[in-house]
């Protein structure tokens, strides 16, 4: 299991920090599981989905799950909480 920051996320696809790790290791199109945490790590509230890798960057890596329609909903799910919670 890699833990990577979130630098920016949306309800399709999300673009992680590198963390000082090699994310080239991850092929393009390679698919992967992904859990979306927030900051206290709380996995019962966690969306847990499939996304692929669509770019990398010398910061990171983008992951992008927007044609699954279910992982839509679900990261869309995670994201209301989130943001309710502030």
């Amino acid at each position: 299991m890699v833990q990577l920051p979130v630098r920016n996320i949306s309800r399709g696809g999300v673009l992680v920090g590198a963390a000082g790790i090699d994310l080239t290791i991850f092929a393009l199109g390679e698919t992967l599981a992904v859990t979306i945490v927030d900051a206290s790590g709380d996995l019962t509230g966690a969306a847990h989905i499939d996304g692929h890798v669509v770019r990398h960057d010398a910061g990171g890596m983008a992951l992008s799950w927007d044609r699954s329609d279910a992982a839509v909903r679900d990261v869309g799910a995670f994201l209301d909480r989130f943001y309710s919670k502030r």
